[in-house]
């Protein structure tokens, strides 16, 4: 079973996620088919571009806070640090800030933006610092393994694209260390190892963060193709729960909801008819009979009287041989037609009886009962009380016949009083 969205109009199943969760190795990334990679894109957008202008601002916020670093470490060449970073660098961040934030801003802008505003800061502050005569100058280019750092995680760049911002940052760190007046080889040489090893640490953090986050993406959707697949087996439940399951009509539970539905919807004052039915000296037909062909005549009575009821009228068997029908909003003067629409219909089946006092084919007895909402949970059980008082005069009138009773309707006091 799988699940599609609503938004994309992309299936997916549980055994496709769990295929490409389990591709993730190490060393390896977690790969997605091409409808859950677009899936996944669309996903990510608005948080990837969220997370990278608040990575690209707090990156520049601390490129300019560094200034007050700059000034101890290197006050030979501060004022020219200054005027490049306010000058130079901050322009371009800000720019890639804005670039970044705007809502149409698609992942290719955003990854450029990343890459272009990493590289700026790097080549501001080593073109500043090789300058510089300070003895502090000299580890000054370190500081760029944070930019790097900041840039491929913060930014959260692709994998392949940290490769790349990684191996330009590195390159530039190590030109600075050779380029500048305090510069020699064995600065080079360590400056060249920190940076590969640095390169490698913060690659891996990257993929590991682009693979976890696609596991999230895969289980928030394996996540919600099993909440579908509850609530879907949820209302299977609810709907088996209210259905008989011999006939198919609704059962006692199932009836008595889509009455008490009908009559929520009604206004006070409107008008309900109610039939209660019973099959004619049923236990002498299935003692005489047996069960199983008691089963059949149940089932061919619902299918006969499901067939002549017209829309709006709620069938349901109540259980055993007795069956009800519900109309409101359904006109008074409908009773008389409707019992006998049934009885005539259950009759014409024409099905074998004459056991236990009843006619030689199955019949029915019909107790029908019309009213009034009064907008009371007592209404339900008043209704069926007086059709059910209707059904027991038609049996001790001799069966196979419909009596109808209608109640008086109600004064326009009690109608207000109701209301109120």
């Amino acid at each position: 079973m799988g699940w599609t969205s609503c938004r994309t109009g992309i299936h997916v199943t549980i055994d496709e996620i769990n295929k490409c969760l389990s591709s993730g190795r190490i060393f390896t990334t977690v790969k997605l088919p091409l409808h859950l990679e677009s899936a996944f894109r669309d996903y990510e957008r608005d948080h990837r571009r969220r997370e990278s202008v608040f990575g690209l601002a707090l990156g520049t916020f601390f490129y300019i806070a560094v200034l007050v670093l700059d000034r101890v470490v290197a006050p030979d060449v501060f004022v020219q640090d200054v005027l490049t970073r306010f000058c130079v660098g901050l322009p371009i961040n800000l720019a890639m800030i804005w670039l970044v934030a705007r809502p149409a801003c698609g992942d290719a802008v955003r990854q450029a933006a990343g890459c272009i505003a990493g590289l700026t800061c790097c080549l501001t502050v080593t073109s500043v610092m090789i300058q510089s005569v300070s003895p502090g100058a000299a580890i000054y280019f370190s500081g760029n393994l944070i930019i790097l750092g900041f840039t491929i995680n913060l930014v959260a760049l692709h994998t392949p694209v940290a490769v790349l911002v990684c191996c330009g940052i590195t390159v530039i760190m190590i030109a600075g260390a050779a380029l500048s007046p305090l510069g020699h080889p064995a600065m080079v040489v360590c400056y060249t190892l920190v940076g590969v090893l640095q390169t490698v640490v913060c690659v891996f953090a990257n993929w590991c963060l682009q693979n976890e986050r696609r596991r999230t993406f895969l289980t928030l959707q394996r996540d919600k193709i099993r909440l579908r697949q509850i609530s879907q087996q949820r209302d299977l439940l609810e709907q088996l729960a209210a259905i008989d399951p011999l006939t198919g009509l609704a059962n006692r539970r199932g009836f008595d909801a889509m009455v008490d539905a009908d009559l929520n919807r009604a206004e006070v004052g409107t008008p309900v008819c109610v039939a209660m039915i019973d099959i004619d000296c049923f236990k002498a037909f299935n003692d005489s009979y047996g069960h199983p062909r008691g089963d059949a005549v149940l089932r061919a009575v619902a299918d006969a009287m499901a067939v002549r009821c017209e829309p709006g009228q709620r069938l349901g068997r109540l259980g055993g041989e007795e069956f009800a029908v519900a109309a409101v909003g359904t006109d008074h003067a409908a009773l008389p037609a409707l019992g006998e629409r049934l009885r005539r219909a259950v009759e014409a089946r024409a099905l074998p009886h004459g056991r236990g006092g009843a006619g030689p084919v199955v019949t029915i007895s019909v107790g029908l009962a019309g009213s009034w909402t009064t907008g009371s949970v007592l209404d339900t059980g008043r209704f069926f009380a007086l059709a059910d008082e209707a059904l027991y005069q038609a049996k001790r009138a001799g069966r196979n016949r419909a009596v109808v009773t209608v109640e008086e309707p109600p004064k326009a006091s009690d109608g207000l009083r109701l209301a109120s």
